[in-house]
């Protein structure tokens, strides 16, 4: 079943490859999560270093906690190993059912969790429990790398994944772009946030892909 998800999403990525929306005026592209560094963030002040680590949870399985792989990071820095010793526990302490940032890897029984760490002025590390907390850390979303962390936290999956952005005056509007295979549709999915992080609408937009055969699953 996992080779056949992996083929499937491999799929739809040739497709969404083929047909890249066209950017609007003032419409930009995200940069990769790991692109980003400590000056594209405007955080709250006494904060010195941000990391976003994911592992998967399978159904009746143990956790690797060793196993976790970085996904924001706004620095290089080395950690030592009484750091990744903290890293780990807080990742185990984080792995509950109400977790905010988490969700199923479909067709699998099997959930991927994002943990949020930081590490203080002092040289403290914590990790952030809700959406609240991360917006404590991050303050008014007011920069596409907070943008990015943000979207992907509150509105995303392995298959809808942030495209690009574009000011509003409210504050931004995120482009999510996917291929749905069922429908043989490209999909423009559009969301407007404030710069307080809530989401004040959403549009989508359909366009129907040339010689494609819907595949049911």
């Amino acid at each position: 079943m996992r080779i056949l998800t992996l083929i499937l999403i491999l799929i739809a990525a040739a497709f969404a490859k083929e047909f890249k929306p066209k950017l609007e005026s003032g419409e930009h592209l995200f940069k990769k999560p790991m692109e980003y560094r400590f000056k594209d963030f405007h955080l709250r002040p006494g904060i010195k270093f941000l990391e976003v680590v994911s592992y998967e949870v399978k159904s009746g399985k143990r956790v690797d906690y060793s196993d976790l792989k970085t996904v924001f990071k706004t620095d290089s820095r080395t950690f030592s190993q009484k750091d990744k010793n903290n890293i780990t526990y807080l990742a185990r302490v984080m792995a509950k059912k109400n977790y905010f940032w988490k969700y199923w890897l479909h067709p699998l029984p099997v959930e991927r969790y994002f943990i949020v760490i930081y590490i203080d002025k002092y040289g403290k590390m914590f990790s952030v429990d809700d959406k609240k907390d991360l917006l404590k850390v991050l303050g008014k979303i007011d920069t596409p790398a907070e943008l990015l962390l943000w979207t992907k936290a509150v509105d995303s999956s392995e298959f809808t994944k942030p495209y690009s952005y574009k000011k509003t005056k409210s504050g931004y509007r995120v482009r999510e772009f996917y291929f749905i295979m069922q429908s043989c549709n490209f999909v423009d999915r559009f969301i407007y946030f404030n710069q307080n992080g809530k989401i004040l609408k959403e549009t989508k937009k359909f366009t129907h892909a040339k010689k494609c055969t819907p595949a049911f699953f």
